[in-house]
């Protein structure tokens, strides 16, 4: 044996002494490795593949539970489709109502019974005279004493039958 040459058992034993192990122990350190990875794998697809029978997360109960709520859900946006279309109809006619009613006249109430002056009323044919005041349109340049909504003439005799349905809520 010279010195500085190294025999074959001695490579060796260097070898597996620095971790080296060669293709064979490659090979066993990749099956080691992938074997339990396939089986989990399998495993894995095996229990999602195969749902759970009788129980609240299987497949059927799943899809079963989604279609009730589907139909749950159209016939709440049925009934809010026809309330939508109802709405629509109500604004147009409010708003048809409001663009009929959108003047204000100035109105003055003169007489003033406790003094002896205003309207001659009688209900009875001038049996009982009774002082009132009354309504007249105010004078130009005089300060109202009250606003009265003035109706277009058009929308009343237009037929506007939504005028009618129209009241304070």
């Amino acid at each position: 044996m010279t010195v500085g040459a190294a025999g074959p058992r001695l490579r060796a034993l260097r070898r597996a002494s620095v971790g080296h192990t060669g293709r064979n122990g490659m090979k066993k350190a990749v099956v080691v490795f992938a074997a339990p990875v396939a089986v989990a794998l399998i495993l894995g697809l095996a229990v999602y593949a195969v749902p759970a029978t009788g129980s609240s997360s299987s497949l059927a109960t799943r899809v079963s539970r989604l279609e009730t709520a589907q139909k749950r859900l159209a016939a709440a946006n049925a009934k809010l489709a026809a309330a939508n279309t109802k709405l629509a109809k109500r604004i147009a006619d409010l708003e048809g109502f409001a663009s009929c009613n959108d003047l204000a006249g100035g109105v003055s109430m003169p007489g003033d019974p406790t003094t002896g002056s205003g309207f001659e009323y009688t209900p009875d044919n001038k049996v009982t005279v009774e002082l009132h005041r009354a309504l007249e349109p105010t004078a130009s340049g005089a300060t109202p004493d009250l606003y009265v909504q003035l109706v277009d003439a058009k929308c009343v005799s237009g037929g506007k039958r939504g005028l009618g349905r129209l009241s304070h809520r």
